[in-house]
């Protein structure tokens, strides 16, 4: 009676929240295509050359049976201290240089493949996140905050968080059965240098459309929340020296490019440890990308957001740490100006690639089931 109780009123505010969207989007006006547009120049300027190559490498890693002989190097640490088959230790260490949804989609690998307990991968999912070198060197530090260092800096703060997180979940678990830890090969089957890259681009081009979707989708929607003043009448509750601040804050809670984008205009040194930990929570588009690509896993909610707090808290302070160490790389850093993206393509050109690329997933599908 209570469960049902629970589940009537989850799907009464799930109509609520549909019903409120649908509102919001009828009186939005140009707000909705002004997000999109936003969106999609965000994709191509930024998210699409950072993460699609990872993408591609992490996966050929994995189909081609390369990152079997990867995890051989780290079945000691991977088993013993993380407490995880030696198949994980590849998959644990591309998700820290591939991207925020490639840990997530190297996992699920592994839990259809049954070679991942549910809850290992549950445990494997909690820190295999993380925003990649190529996202947080080039983009965030050298582009939007001027400073390479910078970026190399957040790169080390993220993946000692990682670690950190990764031993820590691992304390009190069982180790893995014997024939778990040895039998890494059939975690990773090996297919031909040509068929392990065809597989590789077409499952990162679904996976990056899944992630453009999202971007843009909240991009509206944060389109929406600023032009209706809705953002505005939050805010004004707020000191105004803390309101920039703040809107850099919701926004990267919503999408994380877009609130890196504007936690680097503001002045003072405070922007720093805002990035790292919006960085480390990864805003919410991130997590419904995150849990798109891991239906074998089927996350639990409420400890993965608990986890990138948990992980967001970790790596500030170690972020703060290193600015303490070298605080040269900030003062270049707030002496630069900003970056703001620039569509460097037309709109229709744009728009027609992901025409085409859609085909090219739906084409690929097809000819399977034939």
């Amino acid at each position: 009676m209570y469960a049902k109780s629970i589940q009537k009123a989850g799907d009464f505010l799930v109509l609520l929240m549909t019903i409120t969207a649908a509102a919001m989007f009828f009186m939005a006006g140009d707000s909705i295509p002004l997000g999109v547009s936003e969106g999609l120049d965000v994709c191509v300027s930024v998210i699409i050359p950072s993460l699609f190559p990872f993408m591609i490498f992490s996966s050929f890693l994995l189909n081609s049976g390369i990152a079997a002989k990867i995890s051989k190097f780290f079945a000691y640490p991977a088993v013993k201290i993380l407490k995880l088959p030696e198949a994980a230790a590849a998959p644990f260490l591309l998700s820290l240089i591939g991207g925020f949804p490639v840990g997530a989609k190297l996992v699920n690998q592994l839990r259809r493949d049954k070679i991942l307990s549910r809850r290992e991968a549950r445990r494997m999912a909690l820190y295999c996140v993380g925003a990649g070198p190529a996202f947080l060197i080039t983009a965030v530090g050298a582009k939007m905050l001027g400073s390479a260092r910078l970026g190399l800096m957040l790169f080390a703060a993220q993946t000692c968080a990682s670690v950190v997180l990764a031993v820590f979940c691992g304390i009190g678990e069982k180790l893995p059965a014997e024939k778990q830890h040895e039998a890494v090969n059939p975690a990773f089957p090996q297919s031909g240098f040509s068929a392990s890259l065809v597989d590789a681009a077409l499952s990162s081009l679904r996976a990056m459309a899944a992630v453009c979707a999202f971007v843009t989708v909240f991009s509206a929607l944060m389109s929406i929340l600023s032009r209706s003043r809705v953002l505005a009448f939050v805010l004004s509750a707020l000191p105004e020296e803390l309101r920039a601040f703040a809107e850099a804050l919701i926004c990267g809670i919503l999408e994380v490019t877009r609130g890196c984008l504007l936690a680097a205009k503001l002045p003072g040194f405070w922007k720093y440890p805002l990035i790292c930990f919006m960085l480390s929570f990864s805003g919410f588009s991130v997590i419904f990308q995150i849990f798109a690509n891991s239906p074998h896993i089927k996350i639990q909610p409420l400890p993965f957001i608990l986890a990138r707090l948990a992980h967001g808290t970790v790596s500030t302070g170690i972020f703060l740490l290193l600015l303490r160490i070298f605080p040269a790389a900030a003062r270049v850093s707030l002496s630069g100006d900003s970056y703001t993206p620039r569509l460097s393509g037309s709109g229709p050109a744009s728009f027609m690639l992901f025409i085409m690329a859609l085909l090219l997933i739906f084409s690929d599908k097809n000819s399977k089931k034939t």
